[in-house]
């Protein structure tokens, strides 16, 4: 068996070729494979990174302050409102202890009022916010002085609108009880209480529409559109649809214009409002008969557009002229009546005022009251 006891002896020649290959494949085995760690980890830094960073611009565009806070009450983010509301308030460092106090055991809400070291009373809302950190934390920041003026406006508002509310209200119900007995009272009648209801509940929904155009326009970002506004073309179609109102009232409507092209960036239905107040209340006020002119021109010095509306009645007294723009201010000559509701005027300073002009009240010499506006020139019309 000698067979068995042969050996074998194998030899392996490596030429330059794979022993090259041989020392790459090693070299990509020890170094490749960290490099191939630390490409993935990269990725995913600068993925979080960007995430981050739209994050808080996205933050940063509103008007609320909004901090992010660890579960040690490290404060992650902070947007550019809450830095302005808390300028203490810094990535990194520790929450201020009057927030930090507002955090409860629970992921639940809270609001509370908390007052800064400048003195700054700020509605602060904390809403718990799980995450693969742990329990983190979302405080919202806004300027409670802002929150309590918009309460204010809108109870003001809504007592005011209230009383006026209440005439029309009593006048339906007086004359809406006739119909009740209808068998008994003559057409006559029935037509003249159908007419005085109909009158009221119109006087109703035209106050509703001003107060709620009011309430609009009094928040701190109004939100109407600025779109190019054919001006003259405005005041024309304000002047038809009124013209058989004008004439069943016994006044006399005239539209005058100059030459040229009045084009205005704001908001239509907005601007009709203030041509529909200014032209009802001169002819409200300026009594039977009345010649109620709406004027459009240029002014030369300043390109300004000027609008005014004039009648020729009674006037208004000197000393009232500054105080017909207020809120519920009413002429001593229609007071006790149920003559306007004494938002009118407010409403048209407030709409002018949006739009970036100035409006004043004058007497006209001879009897009579102009009402001058002047807006900003807009771009063309598409």
């Amino acid at each position: 068996m000698d067979w068995l006891r042969t050996t074998w002896e194998i030899t392996f020649r490596l030429n330059g070729l794979w022993l090259a290959l041989i020392i790459a494949c090693a070299l990509l085995l020890v170094v490749g494979l960290p490099l191939a760690v630390n490409a993935l980890w990269s990725w995913r830094y600068l993925h979080a990174r960007k995430t981050t960073t739209q994050f808080q611009r996205l933050s940063d565009s509103l008007p609320v302050g909004v901090l992010i806070v660890a579960p040690d009450d490290r404060v992650l983010l902070v947007n550019r409102r809450g830095g302005e509301l808390w300028p203490a308030i810094e990535p990194g460092k520790r929450l201020p202890e009057e927030l930090a106090r507002l955090r409860g055991p629970d992921d639940g809400f809270a609001s509370a009022i908390v007052t800064t070291p400048n003195g700054i009373k700020l509605l602060t809302r904390v809403h718990g916010l799980l995450s693969p950190r742990g329990r983190e934390t979302l405080i919202s920041l806004e300027d409670a002085t802002l929150v309590e003026e918009e309460a204010d406006l809108a109870t003001t508002l809504l007592r005011q609108v209230t009383h006026e509310l209440k005439t029309p209200l009593s006048v339906i119900r007086g004359h809406a009880s006739r119909f009740a007995f209808a068998g008994t009272a003559d057409a006559h009648e029935a037509q003249r209480a159908w007419a005085v209801v109909d009158d009221e509940a119109s006087r109703l929904t035209a106050l509703i529409d001003q107060a709620l155009l009011m309430a609009r326009l009094e928040t701190p970002n109004p939100l109407f559109e600025r779109r190019p506004v054919n001006l003259r073309a405005l005041c024309e179609e304000v002047v038809i649809d009124l013209a058989e109102r004008a004439a069943l009232q016994g006044a006399d409507l005239d539209f005058e214009v100059e030459d040229g092209r009045f084009i205005l960036s704001g908001d239509r239905p907005a601007l009709r409002q203030m041509l529909l107040n200014l032209i009802d209340n001169a002819m409200k006020y300026g009594g039977s008969g009345v010649r109620v002119t709406l004027a459009l021109s240029h002014v030369a010095t300043t390109g300004q557009i000027r609008l005014s509306v004039s009648d020729d009645g009674p006037g208004i007294a000197e000393g009232e002229l500054r105080l017909v723009f207020e809120k519920g201010y009413r002429g001593a000559h229609v007071r006790g009546s149920r003559v306007g509701s004494g938002l009118g005027l407010a409403l048209v300073r407030a709409i002018v005022a949006w739009h970036g002009g100035d409006v004043s009240a004058e007497r006209i010499t001879g009897g009579g009251t102009g009402i001058v506006i002047l807006l900003p020139n807009g771009e063309e019309a598409v």
